[in-house]
């Protein structure tokens, strides 16, 4: 009965942006390394940065249009707060600039990268995948991801229409 009451609005089409991409990955859960193992598989052309406790080595990979940056185990183990204020370190040497993608997996990784590039408030547009928010912040798109959430494909799924040049992705807003 509500629906024949209001009004039903069409969804917004969203489409990310056309610049490069960034996956940063601050997570352990085996989930996000599920995700991450698929993406790898699926995109041979990303730039993958292994970052023992979040630190990124002194010679980054030349930039593609998805670039990874992955914190690993390093030779001593770290707090998460210290891996992930090294990942955002690491993060500002690639220098992610407006029109840039962030996709951020892990809550302490997203909270720490955020707050190190001075973005206080991500405005929601929506939704890149169902429980996936899609909102700009500091000129940048920002996905975040917790690092438990979704299935083997999400990283995927999330970056495939973006992979595709020429072909933004759609997203709804829900």
């Amino acid at each position: 009965m509500a629906l024949t009451m209001a009004p039903v609005a069409a969804l917004p089409n969203l489409s990310l942006p056309n610049g490069p991409a960034y996956c940063v990955i601050g997570s352990t859960d085996p989930i996000t390394l599920a995700q991450l193992e698929t993406l790898r598989a699926r995109d041979p052309d990303l730039a993958y940065i292994a970052a023992p406790n979040g630190q990124a080595p002194d010679q980054l990979p030349p930039p593609t249009r998805l670039t990874v940056l992955h914190a690993v185990p390093g030779q001593i183990t770290e707090s998460p707060a210290a891996v992930a204020e090294a990942l955002g370190k690491s993060l500002a040497r690639l220098a992610p600039g407006p029109g840039s993608l962030l996709i951020l997996s892990g809550g302490a990784t997203a909270q720490v990268i955020l707050r190190q590039l001075g973005i206080s408030v991500l405005h929601l547009l929506g939704e890149a995948e169902p429980g996936l928010p899609l909102s700009l912040g500091g000129g940048l798109t920002v996905i975040t991801k917790s690092g438990g959430f979704g299935d083997g494909e999400t990283l995927a799924r999330v970056t495939a229409s973006y992979r595709s040049i020429g072909s933004p992705a759609q997203h709804h807003v829900g």
